[in-house]
């Protein structure tokens, strides 16, 4: 009985064994039967997404290229644009040189020909009595006066500057053949393209020299704190400068001839030399500088150096007090051309001068000139970066004012705030930053009127050390 039980369990465990077995192969039928499809198929599905991994991939490097492309494609039509717009500049200026030329030999006669002289000549004459017939200024082209006075209306020339030429024709002390040498052939000159040629205004207040103590810094501070209140209520906005009260310090020197030829034919000639910690630098700064109450007498003079020299032609409008009253304010435009990072000795004579600036021929001095400081006192200027006045959007000037004073004492000669706005054309400034720097020169003058001192420029004031007068400006 007992073995016929046993016998009877391993049936029964065998017949379960069977029944799992038989559940197996029906799950694995249901799966797909063979294991080895299985892997097939997974195998088909990595595949599938690699590869449209892969063309993703693809499909991005493609786009990158594309992109890269058209960047490189616009970076270089802005460069041909720029170089077009270059081309087209100086295609202009070689055209207004011959016609300049033209102009001077006759209109047509023939440059350097006989008859080109006559015909100049015929034509002096002929304007000479013109002119004395309208009372208008000598050396400039027959109804000139007239003409350019409507043409400076029609293009939004500013009158005043018309209306000084006859008084400043006289200021400077000098004859008609001198004045006509100095402007560079003045009568050709064109008021549209003399403005055009205008690309900064730079506003200048000067401020007495007893209002500076001994802390400099702490004085030029209070001054920057002052203007930036009276800018506030123009509603202007100041972009300070983080280094601000870190000045730099320089040497200012002008050279000159022992009687002053240069200073009292408007000419200047100044050295600026950066004062490092060790000492003055070895290079310096050369600038030629020719200034003068007309914008036409100053674009006609040509200061660019010798070929071979590297100089900075700049052509601005200086904005000056008027010695009367607060509040005024006066033009006068100069022609500067710089040479940067110059280095050397300084000139010693005329034809020194000669070498580097041909043009100053016109004051036909005798070549063995000597050149040499026009004081004897030195000057040192510290110059503090201040920051900018934004006058509507990017239209900003940038700040700075400047102490000179006498290297060896320490007393102040004079202190100098200045902003300078910068632009591409002269016609068409836009109304409302250009009233708004007017505005902000009127009112900074008499809100810190106990500051200013009603004088000339500091060119002057380092003539005056002298102890004579030599030229007002």
């Amino acid at each position: 009985m007992g073995k016929h039980r046993r016998g009877q369990g391993k049936g029964g465990k065998g017949a379960a064994g069977g029944d799992a077995a038989s559940a197996a192969a029906a799950r694995s039928a249901a799966d797909g039967g063979d294991p080895g499809s299985r892997q097939a198929e997974r195998e088909e599905k990595r595949r599938r997404k690699e590869a449209a991994k892969a063309e993703k991939e693809s499909r991005k490097q493609a786009e990158r290229e594309a992109k890269q492309r058209r960047k490189e494609a616009a970076r270089e039509e802005k460069r041909r644009a720029r170089e077009a717009e270059r081309a087209e500049k100086e295609r202009r200026k070689e055209a207004r040189r011959q016609a300049g030329r033209v102009a001077e030999t006759g209109d047509g006669a023939g440059i350097g020909s006989p008859r080109a002289s006559v015909v100049a000549e015929e034509m002096a004459q002929a304007t000479a009595a013109v002119e004395q017939s309208l009372g208008a200024e000598p050396g400039l082209p027959a109804g000139e006066a007239v003409r350019s006075s409507s043409v400076a209306r029609k293009r939004g020339i500013p009158a005043s500057a018309l209306e000084r030429r006859d008084s400043s024709a006289g200021a400077h002390g000098s004859s008609e053949v001198e004045v006509r040498a100095r402007r560079g052939r003045h009568e050709h000159v064109d008021l549209f393209d003399a403005f055009e040629s205008i690309h900064w205004r730079e506003f200048k207040i000067l401020l007495k020299p007893e209002d500076f103590s001994d802390d400099v810094a702490n004085d030029v501070s209070d001054y920057w704190r002052l203007a930036r209140r009276v800018a506030g209520q123009l509603d202007l906005a100041i972009r300070r400068n983080r280094e601000e009260s870190k000045p730099r310090l320089r040497e200012i020197v002008f050279l000159d001839t022992p009687g002053s030829d240069f200073y009292r034919n408007s000419f200047m000639l100044r050295v600026r030399r950066e004062i490092l910690a060790d000492g003055p630098a070895k290079e310096y700064e050369l600038t030629l500088k020719f200034r003068d109450p007309d914008v036409g007498r100053a674009f006609g003079v040509d200061p660019r150096p010798a070929p071979g020299v590297s100089g900075v032609m700049k052509f601005k409008e200086e904005i000056l007090l008027v010695s009367s009253a607060l509040g005024g304010m006066r033009s006068i435009f100069s022609h500067t051309c710089q040479l940067k990072a110059h280095r050397g000795p300084l000139p010693a004579t005329f034809a020194d001068c000669l070498a580097i600036f041909p043009m100053l021929a016109c004051l036909k001095l005798a070549p063995e000139t000597p050149i040499a400081p026009a004081v004897d006192t030195r000057v040192e200027e510290v110059l503090y970066d201040l920051g900018e006045i934004c006058f509507r959007g990017s239209k900003t000037a940038k700040v700075d004012m400047a102490i000179w004073r006498n290297a060896e004492t320490g007393k102040i000669l004079i202190g100098e705030f200045a902003y300078e706005t910068h632009f591409r054309h002269y016609g068409r400034l836009n109304p409302v930053p250009k009233l708004r720097s007017e505005r902000l020169y009127r009112l900074l003058q008499r809100e810190t009127g106990a500051w200013v001192e009603l004088g000339n420029t500091k060119t002057w004031i380092y003539y005056g050390l002298s102890g004579r007068k030599v030229h007002d400006e």
